[in-house]
């Protein structure tokens, strides 16, 4: 008789929970706080962050779907992390709302009136 495993995943402990809960506030409230004094500066530090979430976002899709194009067999035991990476793509279109509405900030050709006066833009 072979022994059944049990496969399900195992959640995580509250006290962990809690602290990743305290940490997600405690972050929220540092940037709210950061975008209400120095606004131009929070919107190029979430730019930086939202860049790198991105790209290793992006990457973890690249090398899934070079896997599935080349039928690469190796890689099926490391596939899940690559995938696990690629499920933030949703989530960072989201999170990208407040980059698309501060425009002005970050990016002088965003803004009608420096268009306007300078030639060169």
């Amino acid at each position: 008789m072979s022994e059944q495993t049990n496969l399900a995943p195992k959640p995580l402990p509250p006290k962990i929970l809690a602290i990743g809960a305290i940490m997600i506030a405690v972050g929220l409230i540092f940037g709210v706080a950061l975008y209400a004094t120095q606004p131009e500066r929070a919107m190029f530090s979430y730019l930086l962050g939202f860049q790198f979430a991105l790209s290793v976002a992006l990457g973890g899709l690249f090398l899934v779907a070079l896997e599935y194009v080349t039928n690469a067999v190796w890689s099926a035991p490391i596939r899940r992390a690559p995938e696990f990476l690629a499920v933030a793509i949703p989530f960072l279109l989201v999170s990208a709302f407040p980059l698309v509405f501060n425009l002005d900030l970050l990016f002088e050709w965003a803004v009608p009136e420096i268009v306007k006066e300078d030639p060169l833009i």
